[in-house]
């Protein structure tokens, strides 16, 4: 055998593929020629190598082939070794392998495609050229589609997508806060203006009654107020109506002498409490609201009392007349606590609250200051009580001057404070207000 052993021979003495005479002659060389026996050698070895590393890879799990290697491998530029450990490599891995199968009929079409467009041809016509060259961008169009880059693009357009429509929806959601809010806003000015609505018409029907009074010389009506749903009037002989007949005589000497009557026991209650329901002084480091003397219909009265500065807490002890404390309160945030048992109807009670601030606690109120003393209505007047709410019909100015007469200061100010409103230019509603308010002094 002259010259040395070819690569394809030498693969072929390798896997033992040669016929007997070209065998024996390949052995003959091999014996005599240095240079072939170290081309088998290495040949053996990449092998080994290709074996070990092909065991590594299935021991430690498969790295996928990079985009520049599959490229190589598609166009032959590997050398054996990087192509027997690729081979290797695409028998375990069937993501690799079908990256590069698309690589190769990617590769196939390019090849394809110059011979169909560019070629030399017979002139032809626009209409005839518009066919091939419209299949031609479709199949670079289906490649570019099935490239890794594509994969790679839609995933970026994909992720993209994404974040915007969360950034949408976080935008949506701001804007819905924001018009909510706008809303709230509005229906309070419109209830506000429902308000002062209710409030001038009420007026403009006083102020009207009162030009028809006056022009009317004949008539007798001395006094007309707007009173929940109708009205109270009072002529000059004295005879008030629009009040039920059970309750007449006791708001006809309300209109009469522009006060409210209250009971003899309240003074008991009321003590110097104007002091206690004002601005923070000795004796008492924040103000007590209610009930402070005054009788309360509810076994369960609601305590309150305005903030001290600083405070973390209150506690609410309420006391009988022995003082005996009854109730104690858990520690609040808020400045109101509606106690959570019933108190003992008939019974005079009074209350202190302890504000804590840091690590030191303030008593509202302590002496010199009086105590905050409220009664609970015994049940026969609150029975009764009950029925005149629900014969008045709605009257404020009966409720307002049968509360007074019970000792409920509270209520009958609530009660009248609606009455003046209904009636914001009545001089005589303004005076039984300010007399149910004097009466606390």
């Amino acid at each position: 055998m002259n010259g040395h052993l070819s690569a394809q021979l030498i693969e072929r003495y390798r896997e033992r593929a040669l016929p007997p005479a070209e065998l024996l002659d390949a052995d003959d060389h091999l014996a005599a020629c240095e240079m072939c026996r170290q081309r088998l050698g290495d040949e053996r070895r990449a092998q080994a190598a290709a074996r070990s590393l092909r065991a590594e890879l299935a021991a430690t799990g498969p790295t996928h082939l990079a985009y520049e290697q599959l490229e190589a491998y598609v166009e032959g530029a590997l050398d054996p070794t990087d192509r027997e450990i690729a081979d290797g490599h695409l028998e375990l891995c069937a993501r690799c392998g079908a990256e590069l199968d698309d690589l190769r009929a990617f590769a196939r079409r390019m090849a394809a495609s110059p011979a169909k467009e560019y070629a030399p041809a017979a002139p032809s016509s626009p209409r005839e050229k518009a066919p091939s060259f419209a299949k031609g961008w479709l199949e670079r169009l289906e490649a570019f589609w099935r490239s890794p880059a594509f994969r790679l693009s839609v995933r970026l357009a994909s992720f993209g997508l994404i974040v915007a429509l969360l950034l949408w929806a976080a935008s949506l959601k701001s804007r819905n806060s924001q018009l909510q809010t706008a809303l709230d806003d509005e229906r309070r000015r419109n209830e506000k203006l429902k308000q002062d609505y209710q409030a001038a018409s009420a007026s403009a029907t006083e102020l009207r009654n009162q030009v028809a009074q006056l022009k009317s010389p004949s008539s007798s009506i001395v006094l007309t107020l707007n009173d929940g749903a109708g009205q109270v009037t009072l002529d000059k002989d004295g005879v008030v109506a629009g009040v039920a007949p059970a309750f007449q005589q006791t708001v006809k000497q309300a209109l009469a002498t522009a006060r409210v009557e209250t009971p003899p026991s309240l003074s008991e209650l009321i003590g110097k409490s104007s002091v206690l329901m004002g601005p923070a002084a000795e004796g008492h480091p924040f103000a007590l609201l209610g009930p402070v003397g005054t009788v309360t219909m509810s076994e369960r009265p609601t305590f309150r009392w305005r903030a001290l500065g600083g405070a973390d807490s209150y506690v609410v002890r309420i006391y009988d007349s022995d003082f005996n404390e009854v109730v104690v309160s858990p520690r609040l945030s808020e400045t109101k606590w509606s106690v959570t048992r019933s108190l003992e109807r008939g019974r005079t009670y009074s209350w202190q609250v302890t504000a804590r601030v840091n690590d030191r606690e303030a008593v509202s109120p302590i002496r010199p200051a009086p105590e905050a003393r409220f009664m609970v209505s015994d049940q026969a007047k609150a029975n009764e009580l009950a029925k005149a709410k629900s014969d008045s019909a709605g009257s404020h100015l009966t409720l307002g001057v049968l509360y007074a007469r019970a000792g409920l200061l509270d209520d009958a100010e609530r009660e009248l404070q609606a009455l003046l409103r209904a009636n914001p230019q009545s001089a005589l509603a303004q005076k039984l207000l300010r007399d149910v308010r004097a009466k606390r002094r």
